[in-house]
């Protein structure tokens, strides 16, 4: 009788606690902390400062925080000028993207010294998807790419601002049109995006029911959609659509994945060990994924843990 107790406890907690999907292997963490020292070796440089560089660093669990808040210093000087700008949209210059990467910046830094900015550039933010979604409307694509319009709904989503039910659907139909690629080649980073920004917005309880459903199929869509995009050597799509392809799957956590994150995970391990992730976006991208976090995770980051964290990188070793 204990035993068969035993193997129901067994049962039942393989069914309570979470998947742990797309896991990087211990034996591969020292590929980790050389990406992680590489990326923060990049906010020495004099280039704009990237909120996506940041981003990434941030959803690390090693850190330099001295250096992480020089680099946050200068995200914010642009962050600032882009939340007192005008509001509107130059002719074929939409910065969806941009300010949704500012956003998530913001949140992750877990700097609540001006919230003023942070404001304002939610105000920037929705204007962007309202007019985005206009163009869907009209053109039947948005002024920036599916891409961006993505970034900007996840945005707004972590930051915990309800997104509106009409700029939610435009992404809805989007997937269901199979809008995301050329002809029949889909683009896995676009996918993934848009599967990210869905399952946040999915936590909301304020969408009509029947969109709900539709948002379910969509998150469904995208993921045998990624799964099937899996080539010979593992990738989804390719190698540098496979970052954000393996944050969708982890942050979606179904069982059923765990064959196909194993294999995106090794095939990300051999890019790492030929150098094939030297661009800083790409790295940005990456640097989740090495530490069982997807973008979601924005949303949840531990201010007061960050905030007394002893530096696991130090001056030396950015030498």
């Amino acid at each position: 009788m204990a035993v068969k107790w035993l193997v129901l406890v067994i049962l039942v907690q393989a069914f309570i606690l979470p998947v742990q999907l797309c896991e990087f292997p211990e034996e591969s963490n020292h590929l980790a902390k050389s990406l992680n020292l590489k990326l923060l070796r990049t906010t020495l440089d004099s280039n704009d400062a990237n909120p996506s560089v940041y981003v990434g660093l941030r959803l690390s669990d090693d850190h330099n925080l001295e250096k992480e808040n020089v680099y946050f210093q200068r995200l914010k000087t642009s962050m600032e000028a882009m939340s007192t700008s005008r509001l509107g949209i130059k002719e074929g210059e939409p910065k969806t993207g941009l300010i949704a990467l500012q956003l998530m910046a913001q949140k992750v830094s877990c700097d609540d010294t001006n919230p003023s900015v942070r404001n304002r550039l939610i105000t920037h933010m929705k204007y962007h998807l309202h007019k985005e979604k206009e163009n869907i409307a009209q053109n039947g694509k948005p002024l920036s790419n599916l891409y961006q319009y993505s970034l900007g709904i996840l945005a707004m989503c972590i930051n915990e601002k309800f997104v509106d039910r009409h700029v939610v659907h435009k992404l809805v139909l989007a997937e269901e049109q199979n809008q995301f690629g050329h002809g029949e080649s889909i683009s896995v980073d676009t996918e993934a995006m848009a599967g990210m920004a869905l399952l946040c917005v999915k936590r909301f309880n304020n969408y009509p029911r029947e969109l709900v459903s539709h948002i379910k199929k969509s998150v469904k869509s995208i993921k045998d959609k990624i799964v099937a995009s899996q080539n010979t050597e593992g990738e989804l799509g390719n190698l540098y659509s496979t970052p954000l392809a393996v944050q969708f799957l982890s942050a979606l956590g179904s069982r059923k994945d765990k064959d196909t994150c194993s294999k995106a995970i090794a095939s990300l391990i051999d890019g790492m060990k030929e150098g094939q992730f030297s661009n800083p976006m790409m790295m940005s991208q990456l640097m989740p994924v090495l530490f069982h976090k997807s973008y979601l995770d924005v949303a949840n980051v531990d201010c007061e843990s960050i905030i007394n964290l002893k530096p696991k990188i130090h001056y030396t070793d950015l030498t």
